[in-house]
């Protein structure tokens, strides 16, 4: 992807705002953001980006975000608030992390996720796994082990969007239309959900040893 000054300037402001926001981050600082002559150099050479390159604890490679979800996301990330372990809010999207009854099921569900629906409102709610908003979080809260338990790769999540701020429903309603999904994943798959959180179970193994 081509990017322009304003994009480039964009990806640099998403990217401080998560160096500022999750201290892990600001080791990877020179990384994350672009000089002002390497953008100069990126506009002028007409270079195609294609992914930023992100260096999530616990995970054996580097995770490459594409550079459009970044700047689509851009606003969202900066408004992300960690409600609970269970519930990270941003401006238009909700992520309630979720898991299966069976490990079996979490397995299947993470190779065959694609279970979407849109309601009569404009909300759309769909079924994530490897999400870059949970792995952020996560981060945040630093439940992770550096060898054995990553942030981005270790989560189901319910993803619901909203398509502005007007359609954004009440709590009850929210969870009404959270519990649906829920029943419409359990009828189409035959896989039962139920809420989980954002934890590193590491320490726990560790304890019971």
């Amino acid at each position: 992807m081509k990017l322009n000054e304003q994009e480039l300037n964009k990806l640099n402001e998403t990217n401080k705002f998560i160096i500022e926001w999750c201290d892990y981050f600001a080791d990877f600082e020179d990384d994350l953001i672009f000089s002002e002559d390497r953008i100069k150099e990126i506009i002028e050479e007409e270079e195609d980006i294609q992914e930023i390159v992100y260096e999530f604890p616990g995970v054996d490679d580097y995770t490459e975000i594409d550079v459009k979800e970044i700047l689509e996301l851009s606003d969202e990330i900066k408004t992300i608030q960690v409600e609970s372990k269970s519930l990270i809010k941003t401006k238009l999207r909700r992520y309630y992390i979720i898991s299966s009854t069976e490990s079996n099921d979490d397995y299947f569900l993470r190779e065959y996720h694609d279970l979407q629906l849109t309601s009569l409102d404009d909300i759309e709610i769909n079924l994530v796994s490897e999400s870059f908003i949970v792995g952020l979080a996560a981060t945040k809260l630093e439940e992770y082990d550096k060898d054995y338990w990553g942030t981005i790769n270790q989560y189901l999540a319910i993803e619901i969007i909203y398509k502005n701020e007007e359609k954004i429903l009440d709590n009850r309603n929210e969870k009404e239309l959270l519990d649906s999904y829920i029943f419409e994943v359990a009828d189409s798959t035959g896989i039962a959900l139920i809420l989980s959180e954002i934890r590193n179970p590491v320490d726990e193994f560790e304890e019971l040893r």
